[in-house]
């Protein structure tokens, strides 16, 4: 937070740059993939393919992909839903609900205070 402007005024520090959020990000996915890891599935989604055959069945690959790792699915998606809500749902003063763009010069000024998505 120092690095970001911060330690002069608590008004100006920018908690996170993009390359924090991406961090972030892949952290997240990390210790997803660690929560729901099983040792029965390292053997199963390593064999590709399936077989000498180079054409698997389409419910042999969907179980690879999709069914087989339910529980990541279901919490990426209650992340994705979590972010929808938060983004789209509150208005701020002079802020549009759901504003995505840039803060500061935008538009003249108009979102001078917001900040995107």
């Amino acid at each position: 937070m120092l690095l970001q402007g911060g330690y002069e005024y608590p008004d100006n520090i920018r908690i996170l740059g993009v390359l924090q959020r991406l961090a972030l990000c892949y952290m997240i996915t990390a210790i997803i993939v660690l929560i729901f890891d099983r040792a029965e599935q390292e053997t199963q989604s390593s064999e590709f393919p399936i077989g000498d055959d180079v054409h698997q069945p389409i419910l042999a690959e969907l179980n690879a992909t999709v069914l087989q790792f339910w529980p990541e699915w279901l919490t990426i998606c209650f992340i994705v839903l979590t972010w929808v809500l938060l983004t789209f749902i509150p208005s701020f003063e002079n802020c549009e609900s759901g504003y995505l763009g840039p803060g500061g010069k935008h538009k003249d000024g108009k979102y001078i205070n917001c900040t995107g998505g």
